[in-house]
Protein backbone atom coordinates (compact mmCIF):
# COMPACT_ATOMS: atom_id res chain seq x y z
CA UNK A 1 0.00 0.00 0.00
CA UNK A 2 1.22 3.49 -0.86
CA UNK A 3 0.20 6.46 1.24
CA UNK A 4 0.50 9.93 -0.27
CA UNK A 5 0.85 12.78 2.18
CA UNK A 6 0.01 16.15 0.67
CA UNK A 7 1.72 19.21 2.16
CA UNK A 8 -0.53 21.65 3.97
CA UNK A 9 -0.98 24.91 2.02
CA UNK A 10 0.44 28.17 3.34
CA UNK A 11 -0.90 31.68 2.77
CA UNK A 12 0.43 35.13 3.62
CA UNK A 13 -0.82 38.62 2.80
CA UNK A 14 0.33 42.11 3.73
CA UNK A 15 -0.36 45.72 2.81
CA UNK A 16 2.17 48.52 2.47
CA UNK A 17 1.22 50.89 3.94
CA UNK A 18 -1.52 49.50 6.20
CA UNK A 19 -2.82 53.01 6.99
CA UNK A 20 -3.83 55.35 4.16
CA UNK A 21 -5.58 58.68 3.86
CA UNK A 22 -8.99 58.98 2.17
CA UNK A 23 -8.56 58.54 -1.56
CA UNK A 24 -5.15 56.93 -1.10
CA UNK A 25 -3.92 53.54 -2.19
CA UNK A 26 -1.91 50.67 -0.78
CA UNK A 27 -0.14 47.69 -2.29
CA UNK A 28 -1.34 44.24 -1.32
CA UNK A 29 1.32 41.54 -1.59
CA UNK A 30 0.64 37.85 -1.08
CA UNK A 31 2.26 34.46 -1.34
CA UNK A 32 1.11 30.89 -1.01
CA UNK A 33 2.45 27.38 -1.44
CA UNK A 34 1.00 23.90 -2.03
CA UNK A 35 -2.32 25.35 -3.21
CA UNK A 36 -4.38 24.73 -6.33
CA UNK A 37 -6.68 27.70 -5.80
CA UNK A 38 -5.90 31.05 -4.18
CA UNK A 39 -8.55 33.71 -3.64
CA UNK A 40 -8.61 37.14 -2.01
CA UNK A 41 -11.76 38.83 -0.77
CA UNK A 42 -13.43 41.27 -0.94
CA UNK A 43 -13.73 42.27 -4.59
CA UNK A 44 -10.57 40.59 -5.93
CA UNK A 45 -11.31 36.90 -6.50
CA UNK A 46 -8.97 34.19 -7.74
CA UNK A 47 -5.31 35.22 -8.00
CA UNK A 48 -1.97 33.65 -8.86
CA UNK A 49 -0.11 31.86 -6.03
CA UNK A 50 1.96 34.98 -5.41
CA UNK A 51 1.76 38.55 -6.54
CA UNK A 52 0.84 42.10 -5.70
CA UNK A 53 -1.69 44.71 -6.71
CA UNK A 54 -2.65 48.26 -5.81
CA UNK A 55 -6.01 48.80 -4.10
CA UNK A 56 -7.84 51.94 -3.00
CA UNK A 57 -10.43 51.03 -0.37
CA UNK A 58 -12.88 53.80 0.51
CA UNK A 59 -13.20 52.60 4.12
CA UNK A 60 -11.39 50.33 6.56
CA UNK A 61 -11.20 46.98 4.78
CA UNK A 62 -9.99 43.53 5.81
CA UNK A 63 -8.46 41.62 2.90
CA UNK A 64 -8.42 37.85 3.40
CA UNK A 65 -6.52 35.26 1.39
CA UNK A 66 -7.53 31.60 1.23
CA UNK A 67 -5.27 28.96 -0.30
CA UNK A 68 -6.80 25.54 -0.97
CA UNK A 69 -5.00 22.39 -2.07
CA UNK A 70 -5.02 18.62 -1.62
CA UNK A 71 -3.49 19.02 1.85
CA UNK A 72 -6.18 21.36 3.16
CA UNK A 73 -6.82 25.08 3.42
CA UNK A 74 -4.84 28.01 4.82
CA UNK A 75 -5.92 31.59 5.32
CA UNK A 76 -4.57 34.93 6.46
CA UNK A 77 -5.76 38.52 6.50
CA UNK A 78 -4.64 42.12 6.72
CA UNK A 79 -6.66 45.22 7.54
CA UNK A 80 -6.17 48.50 5.70
CA UNK A 81 -7.36 51.55 7.62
Amino acid sequence: MTVTVHPVPTANINAEPEAIIAGGSTTLSWSSAHADTVTIVPDIGEVSPSGSMEVSPSATTMYAITATGPGGTASADVTVT
